[in-house]
C-alpha cells in the first residue's frame, strides 16, 4: 500500500513537472518552433546551402537558442506584438547570414562585419552583381522554405504530442537536457564580455577546452543569433578602441619635422614568416633538410642565426602588433601607444614597401588588417603596397617580383614582406604538384604514443612547407644579393607539431609550463647581409655576428631596424634595447599576455 501511493505520487509530481516544463511552449508553439530554428541559423545554413554539416555546432547552437525561444515564450506569451518583433529580428538576421553563408561559403564574423561597415553603395552594389545569381537566390529561397516549415512542423508535432503520455514525456526530457546544456554554453560564451584586455579577448577566443575544432572561436562563429551578436559586438568594440588609440599616436608622427637617416644607400628587407618552430628548423638541428637555401647562407658567412629569440606573442595579430610598433614589453608599454616604426623609417627618408599575402587593403578595418592598411598609413607611410593575394606564397612573390619591386638603385628602402609560410594546415601552403613534396610519414622517425600514421604524415606536410618556404625566402634574398642590403628573416611565432608535442596547432595557454613556451614562443631569426654590405659596412657586420646568442624578443626589432638605417626615429631610437648594438642590455622578457618568459623556463 504504502508503495503504491508513493508510486502514485512520484508519478504525479512527474506529470506536474512535465506540464510546468512544458507550458511556455504551449502557450506559442509556432513562436518556439520558429525562434529555435531562426536562432540557430549559422549552422544550418552551413549544412543546407554549403553541405557542410557541423553536428557539435549545430546541436550547441540548438540548445542555446531553445534557451532563448523559452525564455521569450515565458516572457512574452501575452504579447503577440513583442513575439512578431523578436521573430522579425531573428529572421532578418537569418536571411542576412544566410546570404553571406550562400555567397562566401562561411559565416558572417568580425572581417565581415567590418567589410560591411567600411562599403560604400557602389561597391556593395558590386559585390552584389558579382556574387548574386538566379541559381543563389533559389538557394536561399530554398532555405527560407525550409526555415519557414520549422513552426508549422513544430505546431503540428506538438498538437499530436501534447495529449499523449509518452510522447510528451520524451519531448519534455529532451527539453530538461537542452535548456541546462544551452544555458552553461551561453554563460560561457557570455563570459567574454568580462574581458577588458584586447590581447586577453585573443587568447579567451583561441581556447578549445582539449580539442581544437571546437575552439571559442568557432564555437562563437555557429553559435545562436544572440550569443554570437554579442560577440562580434565586443570583438568590434575592443578592437576599435585600441585602433583609435593607436591611429592617435600615429597621427602625432606624421606632425613631427621630417628627418633624415644617416646613409644614402641601403635596402632593409623584413621578412615575416607564418608559424615555423625553431625544433623544425635544420639550420637549428633539425635532422631533416628542410631549409638548403638557408643552410647555404649560413655556410657562406653571409646570414647569422639567433639563437635565443622569441615572439611577443603566439598568435599573429598579437604578435605583429607588438612587433611592428616600436613599445617595449618589459616596461609595460602598450603596441596601441606606440609609433608603428616603419612610419618613423618614412619620415627619415626611407620608401616603404609592404608586401602582404595575408592580409589586403580593403579586407576590413578590424584587427591586424585595420593596422596594416589603416588610412594614416596609407596616405602617409607606404610608397606602394601589395593589393592582391595568392593561393601559395610563390605565386605571391612572382607577381610582387614582376609587377611591385621598386628598380631604383642607390635609395633608402624598407620593404616588408609577409608570407602566408606554414599557417595551419600546412598541406594547403603549397600546390599539390610542387616538388617540395618530398618527405612522408616513414621520415617521420621520432618515437612518442600519440604518433599515429596519419599524424606523422601531418608533420610531414609541415616539413614540406617548411622546405618550400625555404624556397620563397631564398627567392626574395636573391633580389638583394647584388645591392647593400640586409634581410631579416624570423617567425610571427612558434606552432604545436605532433612529433614534439601530443597536439597538432596552437589551442589552450599553459604558460607554467617551460616546453609548452618554448614551443609557441621560440621562433627562428636570422639575419642577412649582402657582400656589398658587408664590404661598405665591416663594423656593422661584426657587430650582427657578435650578437648571434644575446637573449632577444621580436618586441625590439623596430630598435634594430632603425640602428641599421642610421637614424634615430625622432629620438625613439634606444640602442639599449637595439640587439645588433654593442650597447645592447637583455631585460627579462615579458609577452604581451604577461607570461614572464625569462622565469620559467630558468626554472
Amino acid at each position: 500500500m504504502d508503495l503504491r501511493r508513493i508510486k502514485g505520487y512520484l508519478t504525479a509530481l512527474a506529470a506536474s513537472l512535465k506540464d510546468r516544463l512544458l507550458a511556455p511552449v504551449g502557450t506559442c508553439p509556432a513562436f518556439f518552433f520558429a525562434a529555435t530554428a531562426l536562432g540557430a541559423v549559422a549552422p544550418l545554413a552551413l549544412a543546407l546551402l554549403c553541405g557542410q554539416l557541423r553536428l557539435r555546432f549545430t546541436a550547441f547552437a540548438l540548445c542555446q537558442s531553445a534557451v532563448l525561444a523559452y525564455a521569450a515564450c515565458v516572457l512574452m506569451r501575452r504579447c503577440r506584438v513583442a513575439r512578431m518583433a523578436f521573430l522579425c529580428v531573428l529572421a532578418a538576421w537569418a536571411a542576412i547570414e544566410a546570404g553571406h553563408t550562400a555567397m562566401l561559403g562561411r559565416c558572417i564574423d568580425a572581417s565581415s562585419v567590418s567589410l560591411a561597415m567600411d562599403t560604400n553603395p557602389a561597391e556593395a552594389g558590386g559585390f552584389f552583381r558579382q556574387y548574386f545569381s538566379a541559381g543563389l537566390i533559389a538557394k536561399i529561397l530554398l532555405f527560407f522554405s525550409a526555415m519557414a516549415a520549422a513552426p508549422w512542423c513544430g505546431r503540428m508535432l506538438w498538437m499530436r504530442l501534447r495529449h499523449r503520455p509518452f510522447p510528451s514525456a520524451l519531448f519534455a526530457a529532451a527539453l530538461a537536457v537542452a535548456l541546462p546544456v544551452g544555458a552553461i554554453g551561453i554563460a560561457e560564451c557570455a563570459s567574454v564580455w568580462f574581458i577588458k584586455d584586447y590581447d586577453r579577448f585573443l587568447i579567451w577566443r583561441a581556447h578549445d577546452n582539449g580539442n581544437t575544432a571546437l575552439a571559442r572561436v568557432y564555437r562563437m562563429l555557429h553559435s545562436d543569433s544572440f550569443t554570437k551578436g554579442l560577440y562580434l559586438a565586443k570583438n568590434m568594440q575592443m578592437d576599435s578602441a585600441t585602433l583609435r588609440m593607436w591611429e592617435h599616436v600615429q597621427h602625432g608622427i606624421t606632425s613631427e619635422p621630417a628627418g633624415k637617416a644617416d646613409t644614402d644607400s641601403l635596402t632593409i628587407a623584413v621578412i615575416i614568416g607564418e608559424s615555423f618552430i625553431k625544433s623544425h628548423c635544420a639550420p637549428y638541428g633539425y635532422g631533416l633538410p628542410v631549409n638548403p637555401r638557408l643552410q647555404q647562407e649560413i655556410d657562406s658567412g653571409r646570414m647569422v642565426a639567433f639563437t635565443d629569440m622569441i615572439s611577443p606573442a603566439d598568435f599573429t595579430i598579437q604578435s605583429l602588433r607588438n612587433t611592428l610598433n616600436l613599445n617595449d614589453l618589459a616596461d609595460g608599454t602598450a603596441w596601441h601607444d606606440s609609433p608603428f616604426w616603419p612610419l618613423l623609417l618614412r619620415r627619415s627618408g626611407f620608401s616603404v614597401y609592404l608586401y602582404s599575402n595575408q592580409y589586403a587593403p580593403g579586407g576590413g578595418s578590424n584587427e591586424l588588417n585595420g593596422m596594416l592598411y589603416s588610412p594614416v598609413l596609407t596616405d602617409c607611410c607606404y610608397t606602394a603596397t601589395a593589393e592582391r593575394r595568392f593561393d601559395y606564397d610563390h605565386l605571391f612573390t612572382e607577381h610582387v617580383m614582376r609587377n611591385l619591386c621598386p628598380s631604383e638603385h642607390g635609395a633608402r628602402k624598407l620593404i616588408i614582406w609577409h608570407l602566408l609560410g606554414q599557417h595551419f594546415p600546412a598541406d594547403e601552403r603549397l600546390p599539390a604538384d610542387s616538388q617540395c613534396r618530398r618527405f612522408t610519414a616513414a621520415d617521420i622517425t621520432a618515437e612518442q604514443p600519440w604518433l599515429t600514421p596519419g599524424r606523422r604524415a601531418e608533420v610531414a606536410d609541415y616539413d614540406n612547407a617548411t622546405l618550400y618556404n625555404d624556397s620563397i625566402v631564398g627567392s626574395i634574398i636573391d633580389l638583394y644579393r647584388n645591392t647593400p642590403s640586409v634581410a631579416i628573416y624570423f617567425s610571427d611565432h612558434g606552432e604545436e607539431i605532433w612529433d614534439v608535442a601530443p597536439y597538432g596547432s596552437r589551442n589552450a595557454q599553459h604558460p607554467d609550463d617551460a616546453e609548452w613556451l618554448h614551443r609557441h614562443f621560440d621562433i627562428p631569426f636570422f639575419v642577412w647581409m649582402s657582400p656589398a654590405y658587408t664590404a661598405a659596412n665591416p663594423d656593422a657586420a661584426a657587430r650582427i655576428k657578435a650578437a648571434a646568442g644575446r637573449p632577444g624578443m621580436l618586441d625590439n626589432l623596430g630598435q634594430a631596424v632603425l640602428g641599421l638605417a642610421h637614424t634615430d626615429g625622432g629620438g625613439r631610437y634606444n640602442p639599449r634595447r637595439d640587439i645588433l648594438s654593442g650597447s645592447y642590455s637583455p631585460a627579462p622578457r615579458v609577452t604581451s599576455a604577461g607570461y614572464a618568459y625569462d622565469s620559467i623556463v630558468s626554472e
